[in-house]
């Protein structure tokens, strides 16, 4: 319970696809302009994709927060091989980079996007989930996940409920509550 003249932490949560954010004030409202109270539960909320930009700007301006939303986790994305990227995959790479690694690829079969996202993976090191439209598509995933990666690649989809740091899944839907 928030008394006269003392604030509430700010605390960032996460729910059902929306961030819920306890002790907002209206003044960081900079941070996210799709903030807005919810009646129902007392509590202000965003879309979860509002998460990076307003973590950000906490950092930037020494806001203090608890972060209870984060369930990524920093891995050790180290490559098994060295991957000599194509021009246009380096490209790509840097405009990715330079976007705040932001992006949508749009190559044509054969490219080199799965390649890409390999790179893009060990650069972050990062927890990731890469979703696909068919187990077919899994599978391929997890055959070259492996041979990039030290790590164990998880699947989620065609029966299989492998959660890890890296997974390949399906587009059904997922249970989050397992947390990934």
């Amino acid at each position: 319970m928030q008394t006269e003249g003392h604030k509430r932490d700010l605390v960032i949560g996460y729910e059902q696809g929306s961030l819920v954010i306890d002790g907002w004030d209206t003044s960081k409202q900079k941070y996210c302009h799709q903030v807005v109270y919810d009646k129902r539960t007392h509590q202000h909320r965003a879309p979860a994709y509002c998460y990076r930009d307003l973590i950000t700007h906490l950092i930037e301006d020494k806001v203090p927060y608890r972060d209870e939303a984060r369930k990524y986790e920093k891995i050790d994305a180290s490559l098994k091989k060295e991957i000599v990227p194509r021009s246009h995959q380096s490209s790509a790479l840097k405009a990715w980079e330079e976007a705040g690694y932001r992006g949508l690829v749009s190559l044509p079969t054969g490219a080199g996007k799965t390649i890409l996202a390999v790179l893009c993976m060990a650069k972050l090191g990062r927890s990731t989930l890469v979703v696909v439209p068919t187990i077919d598509l899994l599978n391929q995933w997890q055959v070259v996940l492996r041979s990039f990666f030290k790590l164990e690649i998880g699947a989620y989809g065609g029966g299989e409920k492998n959660l890890q740091p890296i997974t390949a899944s399906t587009v059904k839907p997922l249970d989050l509550s397992m947390g990934i």
